[in-house]
C-alpha cells in the first residue's frame, strides 16, 4: 500500500487536494509556495489570467489539468472552449468539480489523453496551458512538440513547471 503522499496521479494522491488549496487561498498559498518551491505564485495566477484575456470562441487545451488549477481563468458566460486533457480519470473528475463550483462546467469537455501523443488535430488550440505540470513527463520533449503540434499559427504556451534537479547546460533544454 502506497502512501497517500508518494502515490500515483490516478491514484489521488494527497498532494492532489493540497496542491489546488494552496492555489485557491493566496493567504496561506503565497508563503507556503515561497517556502516549499521557492517560486512566487503570482505567476501562475498571471498565467490562468491569459485564459480570461482569449477572445469569444477560443480554444484551450489545458495538459495535464491535474486539480483544474487553470479553470479559475474562465469566466462564467464566456465563450471559450476549454479542453481539460489528463492521464487520470481522477484528475479530470476532480477538474470537472472545479468547474462545477466556478460555474464554467458548460465550457469545459475532458480527455483522457497522454501528452505525448495529443488526441487532438494540429494547429487546433489558440492557448495551451501546462501549469506546473511538465515535470511529470517522463520526457518532457514529445509533450512540448505535441503542445506545439496543436498549436495555431500565433498561439501560444504558458504554464510552469517544478524542477528540483539541478540542471545546467543542454539539460536543462527541452
Amino acid at each position: 500500500m502506497k502512501l497517500p503522499l508518494i502515490g500515483a496521479w490516478d491514484e489521488d494522491p494527497l498532494w492532489a487536494k493540497f496542491y489546488p488549496l494552496m492555489v485557491e487561498h493566496p493567504a496561506i498559498g503565497k508563503p507556503l509556495w515561497r517556502l516549499g518551491l521557492g517560486s512566487d505564485i503570482t505567476r501562475l495566477y498571471a498565467a490562468a489570467r491569459e485564459i480570461a484575456e482569449l477572445p469569444d470562441g477560443a480554444r484551450v487545451l489545458d495538459v495535464p489539468v491535474g486539480g483544474g488549477v487553470a479553470l479559475r481563468g474562465l469566466r462564467p458566460g464566456g465563450n471559450v472552449d476549454y479542453v481539460a486533457a489528463d492521464i487520470s480519470q481522477a484528475m479530470l473528475d476532480r477538474a470537472l468539480d472545479v468547474a462545477r463550483r466556478r460555474g464554467v462546467e458548460g465550457r469545459v469537455t475532458t480527455a483522457i489523453a497522454d501528452v505525448g501523443a495529443l488526441p487532438f488535430e494540429d494547429e487546433s488550440f489558440d492557448l495551451v496551458v501546462s501549469l506546473t505540470g511538465l515535470h511529470v513527463f517522463p520526457d518532457p520533449r514529445p509533450a512540448i512538440r505535441e503542445m506545439v503540434r496543436v498549436l495555431r499559427p500565433g498561439a501560444v504556451i504558458t504554464g510552469s513547471s517544478l524542477f528540483t534537479d539541478d540542471f545546467h547546460g543542454p539539460a536543462r533544454r527541452y
